[in-house]
């Protein structure tokens, strides 16, 4: 999503933060200011590369005069330590493979942040 893409839908809780920015009329440093948080962590909520932990998902309902409830569901995945998912996907891939197991490892890989391609030189 362009930088003046406007979301006709909020789908991710980017989007959700994006669209509710820009219809109450704020700016990035705006809300960012209200979250203690720089503009540019903000630009990486909103472009769902990175995702706010439980105090600046709380801190951004506020400012955005929306449910604190669906802000911090979707942080709940930078409260799972990363390292314990890591594990658990590494000992399920040296497991037998079956449906179950496969729907199980793709659930957890969404818990895990994503990864962003290194620039080239």
């Amino acid at each position: 999503m362009r930088k003046s893409e406007y979301p006709k839908e909020a789908k991710t809780l980017g989007q959700r933060i994006r669209k509710k920015r820009m219809d109450l009329g704020y700016t990035l440093l705006e809300v960012a200011k209200a979250a203690q948080i720089s503009e540019g962590y903000l630009s990486r909520i909103e472009a769902d590369k990175q995702i706010p932990n439980s105090l600046v998902a709380t801190r951004l309902a506020k400012k955005l005069e929306d449910d604190v409830n669906f802000y911090l569901m979707a942080s709940l995945k930078t409260d799972l330590s990363t390292d314990i998912l890591k594990e658990i996907l590494k000992r399920m891939e040296k497991s037998p493979s079956t449906p179950e197991s496969e729907v199980l490892k793709t659930i957890l890989e969404q818990f895990l942040p994503k990864k962003t391609p290194k620039k080239l030189k």
